[in-house]
């Protein structure tokens, strides 16, 4: 495995990674061992992968193991990208609209206000809006005292500067109700009235692709069991696409232990 993870390394261009998966007994073996040979500052990832499903024997005497690793490490973390997901906006909290849905489609609505955020006098103000004033955390006595350096570290304040609260009144980004604001967060523009895709991060569970997904799909093609322990066609493709490169190398080198190496 030592020998056969530097081969892997030198094969690497500086903005490739390598995945390995993994399971209970070698986990903790490999992750020191990988940390020696790319560094640990190159660790990415220790995604979680669900390989069975909840009905699968069990080999254990004592809790149903589920579970498998892929370690992620870049051969130069600060030569790496990786893609974001794209959040269907059709479902979930996207169910307001307004004048605007052709352009912007519909909004979620967010409070402009937060205390956990790191406080700054030049984002806690007063809003004036049709006569009537609000404040971050929506009490004037309080706001009064932080003005007067009453506040700790991180304290209630505005997410948008004056500058983004004007715009956002003019073009009608803001709601003002039962002495909050909120800011609407549309499904096809960001809060600059800029056409988008809403992404978020992936996350470090890997759930419904089982392994036995990957052995009916070897049956599928060769009309029988061919392999051991294949790996799931959805399992490979969501860990290429964690990488926005296109023209890349893909290599597949080593048996059971480490399942994928990428070259770009």
């Amino acid at each position: 495995m030592n020998e056969r993870l530097k081969i892997a390394k030198n094969l690497l261009k500086d903005n490739g990674v390598i995945f390995v998966s993994i399971d209970d007994n070698e986990h903790a073996y490999l992750r020191v061992l990988m940390d020696e040979i790319f560094g640990e500052e190159n660790f990415v990832c220790n995604f979680v992968w669900q390989k069975k499903n909840e009905g699968s024997a069990s080999d254990s005497k004592f809790i149903k193991n589920l579970v498998e690793y892929v370690l992620m490490y870049a051969k130069n973390i600060d030569e790496l990208s990786t893609n974001d997901e794209l959040i269907d906006t059709e479902l979930g909290n996207y169910k307001y609209e307004d004048e605007y849905i052709n352009e912007r489609g519909k909004f979620l609505l967010k409070q402009l206000d937060g205390a956990s955020l790191t406080w700054g006098q030049s984002l806690d103000y007063p809003i004036t809006y049709e006569g009537e004033t609000y404040y971050a955390g929506g009490s004037k006595s309080k706001w009064e005292r932080r003005m007067k350096g009453e506040h700790a570290e991180k304290d209630w304040r505005w997410r948008w500067s004056k500058k983004s609260v004007e715009w956002g009144i003019k073009n009608n980004f803001l709601v003002f109700k039962n002495g909050k604001v909120y800011s609407k967060q549309y499904q096809y523009v960001n809060n600059k009235n800029e056409k988008i895709n809403r992404t978020k991060k992936f996350s470090n569970l890997i759930l419904n692709m089982h392994n036995s997904i990957g052995t009916q799909e070897q049956k599928d093609i060769f009309g029988t069991k061919v392999f051991d322990h294949p790996k799931p066609t959805n399992l490979i493709k969501f860990l290429i696409n964690l990488i926005p490169e296109k023209n890349i190398r893909v290599l597949d080198f080593l048996p059971v232990q480490v399942q994928q190496a990428m070259q770009f």
